[in-house]
């Protein structure tokens, strides 16, 4: 198989007198990153314990230089700025590992608490020469409910264990005191060492893998193919996509409906973008002060380049064709393309410690549709119509046996009108960038201790009509028996339906967005179910039910009420 021309492209685009890159070797490198990248991957995926991980397939890995840029572009990741900071490169060692969760310390690359992260320094010839990470959203870090998604959090506190960079392994020796810190602060604390141990023994595996390269070719090769690697995503960005954009300033503005603390009203984001020549400069001046409750996102670090990566795929879609687009792979390359203006501390985007995070999907999901928001109006409305957001739904309670469990599921909104292809999954989570899943109803009863679900059907039917490709209903039934029946007598159903509804007017259609916000609208009542023959969960009785229109011509939420038996000890939020 012959180089791509791009690649090509950024194999002579180095200066004159510059050392070049042989365009073969450079495919191998790059080839032999993305497949350290899905290895890392796979193995986390085989390995995790928990079902959010190995089974959701909620973790990101990325591969990093010297100078902490993102090299591979599958899915986002975190960035080890803040390792460095607190860790200079100088004094690591071969065997370290570096943990962090603070959403406040991590220079922009943790959201939430939840997201623990593994940093793997790769050394040659005794120096530092590349960062290996991988984080995954953990089942449970503490905080005031289960899950550690308080939806109704007002400080960071409530959320659970914070954890700034920190020393996990010096030399390959692990520090059990720090285990023992943080398993003793979640309620699942096997499940989750057992995860930290996954991530880790795949960061070690790819850090060899990366070390291997490095000895193959030589560090001044290598490091030349990964500038080239970068030059490449920059080019495509500056020549391909750029261009495509009409030079002017437009504004777009969006707006989360509900922070669960506050009393519902519009929290809103605002974006100016300028674009001049080649490059574009984001200011999101004019966003709103930060929020009680938990729907902050703290993005104004490293100059914005989490930020920066997470939307730029946005722009994507301006290529030729869907098989185009999806070659697009994004890195750090891009930042170079982009400014990101930010507003002074203290708004949704800036907020300031302590302020509660947990939620911040919300905000992080909407600056998607803000992007595309803005480039729509330069591209003619050739943008795909905005998605909803998530829900977070769990429960947690003691089996028979009295053996606690903790069953969490993400479920997405829907999406609007996209580009077909022949590879696009039919239900849930058409979300740039993103590659979880919904969790396997086989897996339920496993993670659960008894937690059943009924088949996952999709209704053909709900597909809105419509010139260009559609969303559709996707439908949850989740059964808990609490305890037998002599002890208890009940069970608890919960079934839960996401509607996806045509939505194919450009973003300019409307400025009314929909969210829910954890754990706002939910009741806890005893009520009676049934099992029949088949063990599926009888309808009606005891169930929950979530249902949201993500129509862009109106603002609509979502109402989900629970009935849960009391001796069950079980509790269930959204």
């Amino acid at each position: 198989m012959s180089p791509h021309p791009a690649a090509t492209q950024a194999a002579s685009n180095a200066p004159l007198g510059a050392p070049r890159v042989d365009p073969i070797v450079l495919q191998i490198v790059e080839g032999t990153l993305g497949s350290i990248e899905a290895e890392i991957e796979y193995a986390i995926e085989r390995t995790a314990r928990s079902p959010m991980i190995r089974e959701a397939h909620d973790y990101r890995v990325g591969l990093f230089d010297r100078r902490c840029r993102k090299l591979t572009g599958r899915s986002y990741s975190a960035m080890p700025n803040a390792v460095v900071r607190d860790f200079p490169p100088a004094a690591m060692r071969p065997g370290d590992v570096y943990l962090m969760n603070d959403t406040y310390l991590s220079e922009g690359s943790i959201g939430h608490l939840p997201d623990l992260c593994s940093t793997v320094p790769v050394f040659h010839e005794g120096d530092v020469v590349a960062f290996i990470q991988a984080f995954g959203h953990h089942d449970d870090i503490g905080g005031r409910v289960p899950g550690s998604m308080p939806g109704t959090a007002t400080t960071v506190f409530e959320e659970g264990l914070a954890i700034p960079p920190i020393k996990l392994y010096d030399a390959g020796v692990r520090n059990d005191a720090v285990l023992t810190i943080v398993k003793r602060n979640t309620r699942v604390p096997e499940m989750l060492a057992a995860d930290l141990d996954s991530e880790v023994k795949a960061c070690v595996m790819g850090a060899r893998r990366l070390e291997g390269l490095f000895a193959r070719f030589g560090r001044e090769t290598v490091e030349l193919c990964f500038q080239a690697i970068l030059d490449k995503c920059r080019d495509i960005y500056r020549n391909e996509l750029i261009p495509k954009i009409a030079d002017g300033a437009y504004a777009w503005a969006d707006y989360v409906e509900h922070d669960g603390v506050s009393d519902p009203r519009l929290h809103k984001l605002a974006l100016t973008m300028i674009k001049q020549g080649n490059h574009i400069t984001l200011d999101f001046t004019g966003t709103d002060p930060q929020s009680p409750g938990p729907i902050n996102w703290p993005a104004d670090y490293a100059g914005g380049a989490f930020l920066i990566k997470w939307i730029a795929p946005i722009l994507r879609n301006l290529a030729d064709s869907p098989e185009r687009a999806a070659e697009i792979h994004v890195n750090d390359g891009v930042c170079e393309v982009f400014d990101v203006v930010f507003p002074p501390k203290g708004t949704l985007i800036t907020p300031q410690w302590p302020a509660a995070t947990n939620a911040r999907s919300f905000v992080l999901l909407r600056c998607l549709g803000l992007l595309a928001g803005v480039v729509a109006q330069a591209v003619g409305g050739r943008m795909p119509a905005d998605q909803e957001t998530i829900r977070y739904t769990g429960f947690f309670g003691r089996d028979a046996e009295g053996t606690p469990f903790l069953s969490r599921e993400v479920l997405g909104g829907g999406s609007g009108d996209i580009m077909p292809t022949a590879t696009m999954p039919s239900i849930l989570f058409r979300i740039p960038a993103i590659s979880r899943r919904n969790s396997p109803r086989r897996a339920s009863r496993s993670w659960s201790r008894g937690l059943l679900c009924a088949p996952i059907p999709a209704a053909p039917e709900s597909g809105a009509a419509g010139s260009a490709t559609t969303s559709i209903t996707a439908r949850w039934s989740i059964a808990a028996p609490s305890s037998p029946p002599t002890a208890c007598g009940l069970a608890a159903t919960a079934s839960m339906e996401e509607r996806r509804e045509d939505r194919s007017a450009s973003p300019s259609a409307s400025r009314a967005r929909r969210v829910i916000s954890a754990g706002s609208s939910m009741e806890s009542r005893c009520s009676r179910a049934k099992w029949c023959g088949s063990r599926r969960p009888a309808a009606a009785a005891g169930a929950i039910r979530s249902s949201a229109s993500p129509s862009l011509s109106r603002a609509t939420s979502s109402r989900a009420r629970c009935r849960l038996p009391p001796r069950a000890r079980s509790t269930a939020w959204c």
